[in-house]
């Protein structure tokens, strides 16, 4: 074999080796790629050291549950503290603090042989006590702080479930999604939503104080001239255009048939800048003009600020959409110390592209035993 030959050969080898080590590294074996449990450290701000005793008992067989769905993580690290006490969440009826575990991905290197663990994380399964996590928020109305709950899916094994996709505006089947499901007393619910009624009502004096602010810095930062001194400058200016347009007269008329005093251009400047709130009472006028008294009693279901309402959002296709909701008083148990879990909420959220994700939510939902949390409550 001539000697160019075999060079050839040699750098043929050479890069198909290179080729097939480069094949080392692929989400497909990543993701079997075995990781392990890790402790992080716990969060745990200045809460009473009571309350804070009990509630540590509550979550210490939650990593257990966890470690049952998932006893062998692969494709990343699986990491797990303990939280307690969430401020902007605590409804004050009942000490919030929860489970969290994360999962983070392995991702090849450059090299496409090599691997490491990222360091940030959209994958997470949490457990949470006494709230709700990303399912709440906040909405004011006419000056009131109202908390909002995403509606639920369906009821699944007498539980709300949620399935939504993280954004509501654009969502991506194959991004991030996010499950819930809230475990309370049999047949009841910590919260009560707030009335079609009751917002209509709250929400047009929103929009009518609104409107009233607006036409009030309209007007103050409008000049009006008493009437003479403004008849002196209109005649001074069809003066003036009959002067520089003589063969033109239509100049000046059509200067008059234009003409507005400050009066007149003050409401059309309030006009103006009414027009949206006119149109949004218009609608909440209509609504609690035409719907029965039992449709006005349905939940009030909206995503935006009064001023912008355009309708309840009931046909919401993701059903991402905020039903305002206040905490049933009624639901807990006020004997109990406030450490005691009165429900849960267990959140996953996954990243559909990222395959040992999609995975761990196969299982959990195969695998969790939801029966352990309903066995806590109130205990």
């Amino acid at each position: 074999m001539k000697p160019g030959i075999i060079i050839s050969l040699a750098i043929l080898s050479f890069l198909l080796l290179q080729d097939m080590n480069a094949q080392d590294c692929t989400p497909e074996i990543l993701a079997q790629k075995p990781g392990q449990w890790k402790k992080s450290e716990d969060f745990s701000p200045n809460i009473p050291k009571e309350i804070l005793s009990k509630a540590k008992t509550v979550v210490a067989p939650l990593s257990k549950l966890m470690f049952e769905v998932y006893p062998q993580p692969r494709g990343c690290e699986a990491k797990w503290y303990e939280s307690y006490g969430s401020a902007a969440y605590d409804i004050g009826l009942a000490q919030s603090y929860e489970f969290v575990s994360g999962y983070f991905m392995y991702y090849c290197k450059s090299n496409r042989k090599d691997f490491f663990p990222g360091t940030e994380t959209d994958d997470w399964i949490c457990i949470r006590a006494n709230y709700c996590g990303v399912l709440n928020d906040f909405l004011t109305v006419n000056g009131k702080k109202y908390w909002t709950m995403k509606r639920p899916t369906e009821v699944k094994d007498g539980m709300l479930y949620f399935e939504y996709p993280s954004s509501s505006s654009s969502p991506d089947v194959n991004g991030l999604w996010l499950y819930a499901w809230m475990i309370t007393y049999p047949g009841k619910l910590p919260y009560i939503p707030v009335t079609r009624k009751e917002y209509l009502l709250e929400a047009r004096q929103e929009v009518a104080k609104t409107q009233t602010e607006v036409i009030e810095n309209v007007k103050k930062y409008t000049t009006i001239r008493p009437a003479a001194v403004q008849e002196a400058a209109k005649q001074k200016e069809v003066e003036y255009l009959k002067k520089s347009y003589p063969d033109n007269p239509r100049r000046w008329q059509r200067y008059l048939e234009d003409y507005q005093t400050d009066e007149q251009k003050l409401q059309a400047a309030i006009n103006k800048m009414t027009q949206q709130y006119q149109a949004t009472l218009a609608i909440m006028n209509n609504l609690l003009e035409s719907l029965s008294e039992a449709e006005l009693q349905k939940p009030a279901i909206v995503s935006v600020i009064a001023t912008t309402f355009k309708g309840f959002e009931d046909d919401f296709k993701e059903r991402n959409a905020n039903m305002l909701i206040r905490w049933n008083l009624d639901y807990f148990n006020k004997k109990l110390s406030k450490a005691v879990p009165q429900f849960f909420t267990v959140l996953v959220r996954e990243n559909r592209r990222d395959i040992p994700a999609v995975e761990i939510t196969r299982l959990f939902k195969q695998k969790f035993r939801f029966e352990v949390l309903s066995s806590m409550l109130g205990k």
